[in-house]
């Protein structure tokens, strides 16, 4: 963990000296780091007042990306708020991160995200559109009724394993697990985009969380990146699935796997076999769903492989 901080470090200072106290806005992620000159106190009234460093205003940030701030000190500091609810804040090094998803459910727009109780920071996101693909797919009437079960039972079976799901992504490790670069967990093509508009037999079920990569049955599903195995089980929506936790937040899923080769609170590192691809659950065919979640929702995969996580260059 040591040595992951000391690479963090110097990647922290290096966007610090590009940065100072500005914004990089890019397509799929935004930063800032707010100095702690910028939050010096202001002196007692009729004192000479020091000229302070402007703290960014705004950033931007598309669909799917990502936008992250670091602040100086603990996280007990900065109890921060975005879009009106509570978010994780967690320790850095020395200093705090403020990590979350512009996730596709949000409209277009400017929200607010505030850090900081005395003197809080206050920081517009402007969330850009970004042109989602629509996909229709035709299934048999017995698949249809697993996204759009009639029998009670299985419909009760549905929204208990979203709880399940949701309570494997609710504890994140306050300090980042990955090592290094993430990886592709599996070769193949993509047969469905992150993001598009999913109809079945004409009707829309919802937004399409990952990337579907095609690839033959029994193909070894490799961990994209080091983690914890916080959900490991056969759900019946997605297939034999595992979910690993990186810690600050972000989390990675592998879904519809013939086989799981992991089991829950196992460590693994990159590269791991953690299953081998199959079709179990809603499927057409042998591909693994592989999505990436972090605090506010799900983001492109391809981020972590591109740009990486804060303190990883790819």
């Amino acid at each position: 963990m040591k040595a992951i901080w000391r690479r963090q470090a110097g990647f922290l200072a290096l966007l610090a000296a590009l940065l100072g106290a500005g914004a990089l806005a890019a397509l799929a992620v935004s930063a800032i780091r707010v100095l702690p000159a910028a939050l010096a106190a202001p002196g007692p009234p009729g004192t000479p007042q020091a000229a302070q460093p402007a703290i960014p205003q705004k950033l931007e940030v598309s669909q799917g990306g990502y936008f992250y701030i670091i602040l100086p000190g603990p996280p007990q500091q900065w109890p921060a708020r975005f879009n009106g609810q509570a978010v994780p804040v967690y320790p850095a090094g020395k200093n705090s991160i403020i990590w979350l998803a512009a996730s596709y459910e949000l409209k277009p727009g400017p929200y607010l995200l505030e850090a900081g109780t005395d003197r809080p920071i206050r920081v517009q996101i402007q969330v850009k559109a970004h042109a989602f693909p629509v996909q229709a797919l035709a299934v048999s009437a017995a698949q249809e009724q697993i996204v759009r079960p009639e029998d009670p039972a299985v419909a009760a079976r549905e929204q208990q394993e979203v709880r399940a799901v949701d309570a494997a992504r609710s504890h994140s490790s306050p300090h980042p697990l990955w090592q290094g670069a993430f990886i592709w967990p599996v070769q193949g093509h993509i047969s469905s985009e992150f993001g598009l508009i999913r109809k079945v037999n004409g009707r829309i079920t919802g937004r399409h969380s990952g990337l579907d990569i095609a690839a033959p049955a029994g193909t070894p599903v490799l961990a994209s990146n080091s983690g914890v195995v916080v959900l490991a089980r056969n759900l019946l929506l997605t297939g034999n699935t595992v979910i690993l936790d990186h810690g600050w937040g972000l989390t990675t899923s592998y879904l519809h796997m013939s086989q799981l080769q992991v089991h829950e609170g196992q460590q693994v590192r990159r590269g791991q076999v953690i299953g081998t691809v199959g079709a179990t659950g809603f499927a057409t065919g042998p591909h693994l769903h592989w999505t990436a979640h972090l605090s506010g929702g799900f983001i492109d995969p391809r981020i972590l492989l591109n740009q990486g996580p804060p303190g990883v260059a790819p």
